[in-house]
């Protein structure tokens, strides 16, 4: 594991020495898509792109473009729609002075492939 910095570029480069360190590599797992996506750059860059699959994190829509053309394999999608709906209800109850005593599950989180990214269309 390295950090890729939230970063394309890094990420690109992180990619290529796991390609030259691994040349037998199946898969790169990036926290977030624009990582994700500078693996992808350099898989491409090396003609390995066929034999590795990659994983994002966030369905930006470079991402949902990427996985339309079959280059990214997948991403996580959150909903910061969802995700910030429920923070502010949270915030509210904690205000109200509730106690909260359990874990709230606000937003669902998907894998986002080929075969469902037009499913998507509109998530927010």
């Amino acid at each position: 594991m390295q950090p890729g910095n939230w970063d394309q570029q890094t990420a690109y480069n992180i990619a290529q020495n796991l390609i030259q360190a691994n040349p037998d590599l199946k898969g790169i797992f990036c926290a977030n898509d624009i990582m994700a996506l500078g693996a992808v750059t350099a898989l491409k860059t090396a003609a390995k792109k066929d034999q590795v699959c990659v994983v994002g994190v966030d369905f930006i829509d470079q991402a949902k473009e990427s996985i339309t053309k079959g280059e990214l394999e997948a991403t996580v999608a959150m909903s910061p729609y969802l995700f910030g709906k429920g923070g502010v209800l949270l915030m509210l109850k904690v205000a109200e002075g509730q106690k909260i005593d359990h874990v709230i599950d606000w937003s669902p989180n998907v894998l986002v492939t080929k075969s469902n990214v037009s499913a998507f269309d509109g998530w927010k």
